[in-house]
């Protein structure tokens, strides 16, 4: 295991990512000209969201705590019981959350899919900057598989197909997938798995693959140090969804030289590639709590 320090994707999004850029970000989700209405209902809503108690909430304790009007949040909490976002309890003098917002909120995983129009701007975007190979891959019957790749107009690259299958045991894309599972699983697929040694740094032992592991859940984003093909390194961090599950990789590849240079010199590859599966993992829901 490595002792040293390692800086996970949360913290290049406290000290490395462009606060600025996120400022104006928030900035312009602000409505022009806001529904003072809708406004107080919303902020009603998200109380009740941070207040879950068993028990409901009354009307007074609304209004105290969001310095609203009693008549205001009355006709308010009227108008979502019609709705059926609100329902009373037994005693009726209470309010909760209905179950018709969470059906509303189980439509949106449905409607969220990493899409060509969502992904390729984000890939394209890296390769352009950095000239090298960007690839998008997800996990299929033990294998990493590509779906989507952007490549630089030069010669001297690595090369990714659309539909190539790539070992879990042997890539950085590979390894992410890896990290999810139980130590159990890691043996069991060592144990029923055609392990191959691609090179002479290819990890082929269950053991050192668990050591791998835990560094990799540690600093949040895994390398392929030439343990697939000699010669060639990559870089690959997660994109994660709503329930913190990863659903695909993104990731850098190119001659090793190249890349540990990247890697080495300014440190930007790291923070924009973790930029870009940050993006990507709050468009499929993924919510960071230890930021917010």
């Amino acid at each position: 295991m490595n002792n040293n320090k390692i800086l996970t994707i949360n913290d290049y999004k406290d000290d490395e990512f462009n606060k600025e850029e996120m400022t104006q970000q928030e900035d312009s989700r602000k409505a022009k000209y806001p529904v003072l209405t809708l406004e107080k209902a919303l902020d009603i809503i998200n109380f009740f969201k941070e207040h879950p108690g068993a028990d409901g909430i009354t009307l007074s304790e609304i209004c105290s705590s969001l310095n609203m009007k009693k008549s205001s949040v009355h006709r308010i909490l009227n108008t979502l019981y019609q709705y059926n976002y609100v329902e009373k309890t037994l005693s009726g003098n209470r309010y909760k959350l209905s179950w018709e917002l969470y059906y509303i909120g189980n439509t949106v995983p449905q409607k969220r899919s990493l899409s060509p129009g969502e992904c390729m701007p984000i890939m394209d975007a890296l390769c352009e900057k950095y000239k090298e190979s960007i690839n998008m891959s997800v996990l299929g019957d033990n294998v990493a598989v590509v779906i989507y790749t952007s490549e630089p107009n030069i010669v001297l690259k690595a090369t990714n197909v659309i539909g190539d299958r790539q070992p879990l045991y042997a890539t950085a894309k590979g390894k992410l997938f890896l990290s999810q599972m139980s130590d159990k699983k890691i043996y069991d697929y060592y144990r029923e798995n055609k392990i191959e040694t691609f090179t002479p740094t290819t990890i082929i032992t269950p053991g050192k693959m668990l050591n791998e592991l835990y560094d990799i859940r540690q600093c949040g984003y895994s390398m392929d140090r030439e343990e697939h093909c000699e010669g060639l390194t990559c870089i690959s961090m997660p994109i994660k969804n709503f329930e913190n599950k990863i659903v695909a990789t993104l990731s850098c590849s190119g001659p090793t030289q190249r890349i540990l240079a990247k890697l080495d010199s300014s440190g930007t590859l790291k923070t924009d590639l973790a930029q870009a599966c940050q993006k990507l993992s709050e468009h499929m829901g993924y919510r960071n709590e230890e930021n917010e």
